[in-house]
């Protein structure tokens, strides 16, 4: 297993997930990025059974690993009920907000989507400069005693660091004009900040990545771009494609080292709030 996991980093994998992840040692992984197809995952076996596939995903997080998972507000609480029977502790449901939604089955706009934040254990890596460093934020200032600076870093007036929101805005990939809408290859793909927030904030420099449904590959540019290792797999030739080229454009971006950042805190869960470990 050991040499499947080496062979397989920082390559995509082209097939099932469930079969990618059997061959991977129990342990290996230090966040997990699960955004699969909202509305079923089709081509994965003819019965898709995601406890199942969540359940290997807790065996291949290491102790202080992370799990995002991704849906629509609709799907949460079913979801929140899987993670628990798969062993994984749900911690916050973390809305994504944007104004350039389109008209969902309902007859509302849909301008939302929400991350799960599930951890494999009571002490998880946690780094709240991480969180907030990757976007730029709207405003420069607020009340409160918190300042927003341009560079996207969010701080309190005193100079020590605010903790993160448990919510953003940044727009979708839904049309428009804007670079990374030009750049949309996949139907559910987002922007590379907004998967920035997370790999930034849960892991470390050097860390493994897991992404079961890659899709484009934004996960896996991300991972290279703040310098973390990652595996992946997908299942449609086409899609493994498109990201395997925007992975090798991404580095050849990146002509310089990544600046190695500090060790994040590891932060442990009490009732409802973080606590700090200096």
């Amino acid at each position: 297993m050991t040499d499947f996991l080496a062979e397989w980093t920082g390559k995509v994998f082209v097939g099932d997930c469930l079969d990618f992840m059997a061959q991977l040692p129990s342990g290996c992984v230090a966040m997990v990025m699960w955004d699969h197809p909202y509305w079923g995952v089709p081509g994965c076996r003819g019965q898709w059974d995601e406890g199942s596939a969540l359940g290997q995903a807790w065996r291949l997080a290491s102790s202080l690993s992370s799990l995002v998972l991704w849906d629509y507000g609709e799907q949460i609480p079913n979801l929140w009920i899987l993670l628990r029977k798969q062993g994984w502790h749900p911690r916050r449901i973390v809305p994504w907000v944007y104004r350039n939604g389109r008209t969902g089955p309902s007859g509302l706009r849909r301008c939302a989507e929400f991350a799960v934040w599930a951890t494999k254990g009571e002490t998880f890596t946690f780094d709240a400069q991480g969180f907030e460093e990757r976007f730029d934020l709207d405003y420069l200032t607020r009340p409160g005693g918190l300042v927003y600076r341009r560079d996207g870093r969010e701080t309190l007036r005193d100079g020590r660091f605010a903790e993160p929101r448990d919510w953003f805005e940044w727009p979708a990939q839904t049309g428009g004009y804007s670079k990374e809408a030009r750049e949309r290859q996949h139907p559910q793909q987002k922007p590379r900040k907004v998967f920035a927030r997370w790999i930034g904030g849960l892991s470390q420099p050097t860390d493994l990545i897991f992404d079961p449904f890659l899709g484009s590959g934004t996960t896996a540019v991300v991972a290279e771009r703040l310098g973390r290792r990652w595996i992946g797999c997908e299942i449609n030739e086409q899609y493994a494609a498109m990201a395997t080229k925007r992975i090798l454009r991404a580095r050849e971006q990146l002509a310089l080292p990544i600046e190695p950042k500090p060790a994040p805190g590891i932060f442990k869960h009490e009732q409802a709030s973080l606590g700090v470990v200096e």
